[in-house]
């Protein structure tokens, strides 16, 4: 296939992937703003006074915006089994629904910070 045909299904194909993401996650129950409500790390659990506010917002488009403690990244997600998946560069960082919550397993600062969030 000459050059400018590959090109174009390659645009195509990628269109094609984008648009169907969006509209498969328009209609999440996940989509929002969820914040922080407990930390557990270390066997220790801690509180949003004490160490300061999350926030993660999941967007139709399969990108959410996480602050955690004051350190803000955009990430991929999609949802899973569990609830949802969020990824980080190549790195997945698991998430688990249970009940009302949603527990981020969040690699920080060389250990596993748990974060449990609620929905705004």
């Amino acid at each position: 296939m000459p050059k400018p045909g590959r090109i174009l299904l390659l645009l195509c194909t990628l269109l094609f992937t984008v648009s169907c993401t969006a509209s498969r996650l328009q209609n999440s129950p996940y989509l929002g703003r969820w914040n922080a409500v407990a930390y557990h790390m270390m066997g220790l659990n801690f509180t949003v006074e004490v160490l300061g506010e999350t926030t993660l917002t999941l967007r139709e488009n399969g990108k959410a915006d996480l602050v955690l403690l004051g350190e803000a990244s955009v990430l991929d997600w999609d949802e899973s089994e569990s609830g949802i998946q969020l990824r980080l560069a190549e790195e997945e960082i698991p998430c688990t629904v249970k009940g009302e919550h949603l527990q981020v397993e969040y690699p920080y600062r060389g250990d596993i910070l748990q974060v449990e969030l609620s929905r705004e």
